[in-house]
């Protein structure tokens, strides 16, 4: 008899809860706002709160879904929850790159900790523009990533420091302006090329030379750029014991051969 009773209870409360979660939805998700996300992706997430629509505390068995997603693109996921209200919010963090390079056809965002990115993974995501970055273009033969970065976080084979110092070289010529960089393997050896000109005399000089030699080299390009007004010269600084320079015809003005 005692046991009786007590199946009528369970019976009894049982049925009270279906009763009231049927008609107050206590547990329903009632709200997933997500910030940051591309339109695109925003529908991948609501696509995955459907698995705990009608029971919203079952979103932390999916939370692994969420670092996943972490795994394959430029951000973090942050998450709030308010279990009273039914409510959850996402909010997606982009990572911070550092510098931007371009190697094998693509255009890659690199982070301080030597993390590489494909800019289209963050165009795909992501709704935040990204930071303004010097270029640096990377030649295809040159070992520069671990892989591709098809399918998500990739690494530098190469230390980030060094390719941050080659850049701010480069960058921080005293009367020099610098564009068109390129880092090059060239027979087992690290060179750059660019285009060098001289702001006060508007003279310009291309530019090839070993990235162990390139202070030295420098020293050339600044007093060859400085010597003679719209003077066009290029640069060869690869050899070891030598630079040849060659120089061009002098660059004329806009609308000089009109």
């Amino acid at each position: 008899m005692r046991k009786r009773l007590r199946w009528c209870i369970y019976s009894f409360l049982a049925g009270s809860f279906l009763c009231l979660n049927d008609r107050f939805q206590p547990f329903r998700l009632k709200s997933l706002q997500v910030e940051n996300f591309s339109a695109e992706f925003e529908t991948n997430l609501r696509d995955w709160s459907e698995s705990f629509l009608n029971f919203h505390p079952a979103w932390l068995l999916a939370k692994s879904e969420l670092k996943s997603y972490e795994r394959q693109y430029p951000f973090t996921i942050e998450t709030q929850w308010n279990p009273f209200r039914g409510a959850l919010k996402l909010t997606a963090v982009p990572f911070v790159p550092a510098m931007r390079i371009v190697w094998q056809h693509a255009e890659y965002l690199i982070a301080q900790d030597g993390a590489a990115w494909r800019r289209d993974l963050w165009d795909k995501v992501l709704t935040a523009e990204i930071p303004q970055l010097p270029e640096l273009r990377v030649g295809n033969s040159f070992p520069l990533l671990e892989d591709l970065g098809l399918n998500g976080v990739t690494r530098l084979t190469v230390s980030y420091q060094w390719l941050y110092s080659l850049q701010q070289t480069l960058l921080s010529q005293k009367d020099l302006k610098v564009s068109d960089v390129e880092l090059l393997r060239r027979g087992g050896e690290d060179v750059v090329a660019c285009v060098f000109e001289n702001v006060g005399t508007k003279s310009q000089s291309s530019f090839i030379g070993k990235v162990s030699h390139l202070e030295k080299s420098l020293i050339v390009v600044r007093e060859l750029t400085g010597a003679k007004p719209e003077q066009k010269t290029s640069i060869d600084a690869t050899y070891e014991d030598k630079i040849i320079i060659k120089k061009n015809s002098v660059i004329p003005e806009i609308g000089r051969a009109h």
